[in-house]
């Protein structure tokens, strides 16, 4: 069986359940990027390693779960976070790049932090001392 070559609207790939992010592969373009890798699964979503192609710049692209897309309140919600995280500047909060919506599935774009996350961190070492 031949692997389904990248399309320019993986939002809308068939087969997709409820509480299942998109589908988004290497190589599929989404909103103006193209999707370099995943980088991990949460509740709300998948980020990927993408590449804004109009700027040629690497960032996390947080593609939001196809159920929580169908809720107003909740795409609302994250609308207004959004607007309140970029509106941020200070170097211990990520910059947000971009924000919208492509095919029904909201979005955010943001610089991409190299390293493990936070969860997997304190899996490896145990709490955390406050001062770090």
């Amino acid at each position: 069986m031949s692997e389904e070559p990248p399309t320019r609207d993986a939002a809308t790939r068939p087969g997709e359940g409820a509480g299942e992010p998109r589908g988004l592969r290497p190589g599929d373009e989404f909103a103006g990027y193209r999707i370099e890798a995943e980088l991990g699964r949460g509740g709300m979503g998948v980020v990927y390693r993408a590449r804004h192609l109009a700027l040629d710049r690497e960032c996390a692209l947080k593609v939001i779960a196809a159920d929580l897309a169908a809720d107003e309140r909740f795409v609302e919600r994250f609308r207004r976070e959004a607007r309140l995280a970029a509106s941020i500047d200070h170097p211990n909060v990520v910059p947000v790049y971009d924000a919208g919506e492509e095919g029904g599935a909201p979005f955010i774009a943001m610089r991409l932090i190299p390293g493990e996350d936070l969860a997997a961190l304190v899996r490896r070492e145990g709490p955390l001392e406050l001062g770090r």
